[in-house]
């Protein structure tokens, strides 16, 4: 059986190829999809960089097959797969290497999920980048009241942003896009900062009342030494004048801490890239069986079951970040026009039509 999928070229151009579907092995489930959201850090480093990558393309190219969030249905099931998971049904599926930009995907079980029916399939299509967020939330371990600063606004930082809002956080935003910085005041975010603001070290301070910083949130790709340094800066600070709270880094930003050394004493400097416990372990995976709850609180399997409620609920309304609708079967041409410009696109999901 032969499938059409989204490749990335080395020239930044990406093009529909014909593979062969995965075959439907044990604990697997095989998905028409509807859709697939893009996530431009981790898949593309950034729909700057794949612009500025197609300036100087190159004569020689390489190609993957990229993707890890899909919402579709299921047309065909494996041996030993729950009865949860029918012929017929919606669902939202993850999981790099199997939910791919294709039109048909092959995924084990335990990362396909029901959307619950008042939920767009677009919308669903978030379901590993929310994960992605809460995950950030579990490992920071907010209180609330406390104040939270976000260092980049793409979709992951946005989604951390109103988590955080919702644990009862108080949530600045800083972004060196001033569509992102607008996006995130429109969204609700309490206070939205553009990195270039003269006003940058006043309005952080103002807005914790000079009492500094709970934690912190890294949300980019690239070069970060500037952001921590400035961030490390804006921490709360102890009588013994070591900074304290906790940071989180997540997706790919890179870092050699350079500012004094005794700030980050006391400081938590933690990563987060997963969407829970079992990514990435086959046998879970694959099983219909989740880690017994009282070892192992936030599976994935819970994690993002728990984000397809709080869409279902509209506690968090995502189909506010999608920018672009792209066919998927004529993506190449279609992400050619968009991409003249980079910096108005935020959310691009690719349509199975």
């Amino acid at each position: 059986m032969k499938r059409h999928v989204a490749a990335l070229f080395s020239n930044g151009k990406i093009k529909l190829i014909e593979d062969t579907v995965p075959p439907l092995t044990k604990g697997m489930v095989r998905i028409k999809t509807i859709c697939s959201l893009v996530s431009p850090g981790s898949e593309l480093k950034g729909w700057d960089a794949l612009a500025k990558q197609r300036i100087n393309p190159e004569t020689e190219v390489s190609q993957k097959k990229f993707g890890y969030s899909v919402t579709g249905i299921i047309d065909a099931v494996g041996e030993n797969v729950s009865s949860r998971l029918k012929v017929g049904l919606r669902v939202a599926a993850i999981g790099a290497g199997y939910a791919q930009h294709s039109d048909y995907v092959v995924v084990p079980q335990n990362l396909c999920f029901e959307v619950p029916k008042n939920v767009k399939s677009s919308d669903a299509s978030y379901a590993m980048l929310i994960a992605t967020a809460l995950q950030v939330l579990r490992r920071a371990k907010p209180e609330i009241g406390e104040y939270y600063l976000v260092c980049g606004l793409g979709i992951v930082g946005l989604l951390t942003a109103k988590l955080l809002q919702l644990n009862g956080c108080k949530v600045l935003g800083i972004d060196n896009h001033s569509t992102r910085v607008e996006l995130a005041k429109r969204w609700g975010i309490d206070q939205v900062v553009l990195d270039s603001d003269l006003d940058y070290d006043k309005k952080l301070d103002s807005f914790t009342e000079k009492e500094g910083f709970d934690g912190a949130v890294l949300a980019f790709g690239g070069r970060a030494d500037g952001p921590l340094d400035r961030i490390v800066k804006h921490m709360r600070l102890c009588p013994d004048s070591h900074r304290t709270g906790n940071i989180v880094v997540v997706g790919w930003p890179v870092f050699s801490y350079k500012g004094e050394i005794g700030n980050m004493n006391n400081i938590n400097l933690l990563r987060s890239s997963r969407t829970g416990a079992g990514y990435h372990d086959p046998e879970w995976e694959i099983s219909d069986r989740d880690y017994p709850e009282v070892f192992v609180r936030w599976t994935t399997r819970k994690n993002v079951k728990f984000c397809l409620q709080l869409l279902e609920s509209g506690k968090i309304d995502v189909s506010s970040l999608t920018t672009n609708f792209i066919s998927l079967m004529n993506v190449e041409q279609e992400i050619d026009k968009c991409i003249e410009h980079p910096e108005n696109m935020l959310g691009v999901i690719f349509e199975n039509r």
